[in-house]
This record gives structure tokens, C-alpha cells and sequence, in this order.
């Protein structure tokens, strides 16, 4: 009976195991079956002027995801980490920043922008940045219903901004940058970067 008993409370506790196994797997990426257009595994530093990829035709949906890790802070007030930008619009003009993201030295925070409802530079920030320190980033901006998408920002985890973009467009021969050609490269490496284009 006592044999028994040890019996069953192996089982019981093996069982539980698998469950749990089964519970902590991860939820799989909502890119409707696409493979990146885009992927860098490989941890690399943003360089200026560094050209990843020209997209002719660039979707109005869209996903960005990718590790950045802060090696430390500059002494200029802005650097640049990933840049879209439409290039058949000039600076400052709609579709300028599809979306952008550049850190801010002195106050330590991401801004990420993006043209959203009429807005050139749709801005978002995540602040308390830490040095040596990385920080898993995703954007992306989805079909909703009726002409609308929603663009979202997930910083950690967490959902840091969201916003139904009533005015999302489809740009042409927009291009990736990883940083941009006008600002100085931050101090910092991106890695397991990802860009999914839903078209």
C-alpha cells in the first residue's frame, strides 16, 4: 500500500511537470505565416549611413522587433538607432519617419516616431534608460477594419503605446537604416532584428 501511494505521488508529480512544460511555451509571433523580409541575428553596432534594405513598395502593415542593448550614452543630444524613411518625401514631411528610433543622451529615453493620423512625427518615449543594458523593442502596426490599422509599441513586454492610425499609407522605395545618414550612431548593438512586411 505505502508502495502504491510513492507510486502515485511520482506520477501525479511528473504529470505536473509536462503541464507546466506545456504552459511556458511561447506564444507564437501573430505574423500571419510570413517569414521576415529582414533578419540580422548576429549582434552588430548601428553605423551611420548604413543602408540595410530598399523596400519598393512598403505596406502600410507592418513589424519591427529586435534587441538593443545601450553600451552607453553619448555626449551629442540625439543619436540614431533604426531610421524607415520614405525617400520620395523630403525632411519633416509624412512618411519622413515609418517609423524611426533615436535615444536621447542626456535624458536617457527612446523616442520612437512614426507618421500616424495626419502626424509627420507621431513620437513615443520610453525613458529610464540604464547603460550596458538591453532592452527588447517591437513595433508594428496592423490591419484593424475599414481602412485602419493600429500601431503599437512593446518595449520589454510591455505595451508602452497604442493608437488606431486613420490615416496609414503605402510609401514607395522606402528605405531601412540601421542608423540613418544624418545623426551620429548611438552607442549600442542590435541584434535578432527582424522586419516583416505584410504585402
Amino acid at each position: 500500500m505505502l508502495l502504491s501511494s510513492h507510486f502515485f505521488v511520482f506520477i501525479l508529480l511528473n504529470f505536473k511537470g509536462v503541464l507546466s512544460a506545456k504552459c511556458s511555451k511561447k506564444i507564437p509571433e501573430n505574423n500571419h505565416g510570413r517569414k521576415p523580409t529582414l533578419e540580422i541575428k548576429k549582434a552588430q553596432a548601428p553605423q551611420k549611413n548604413t543602408l540595410a534594405i530598399t523596400i519598393p513598395v512598403y505596406s502600410p502593415e507592418w513589424s519591427y522587433q529586435f534587441t538593443y542593448h545601450v553600451n552607453a550614452f553619448l555626449d551629442d543630444t540625439w543619436c540614431a538607432i533604426m531610421s524607415t524613411t520614405n525617400s520620395q518625401v523630403q525632411h519633416g514631411e509624412y512618411g519622413y519617419r515609418a517609423p524611426a528610433i533615436y535615444l536621447n543622451n542626456p535624458q536617457r529615453y527612446f523616442s520612437i516616431t512614426n507618421a500616424v493620423n495626419g502626424d509627420k512625427i507621431h513620437k513615443e518615449l520610453f525613458q529610464g534608460l540604464i547603460a550596458n543594458t538591453s532592452y527588447d523593442i517591437e513595433f508594428h502596426q496592423r490591419y484593424k477594419s475599414g481602412g485602419v490599422y493600429t500601431y503599437s509599441i512593446v518595449v520589454n513586454g510591455d505595451v508602452i503605446h497604442t493608437v488606431d492610425n486613420n490615416q496609414a499609407v503605402q510609401f514607395y522605395n522606402v528605405k531601412i537604416w540601421l542608423s540613418d545618414p544624418w545623426h551620429r550612431a548611438c552607442d549600442g548593438n542590435i541584434s535578432n532584428f527582424k522586419f516583416t512586411h505584410f504585402f
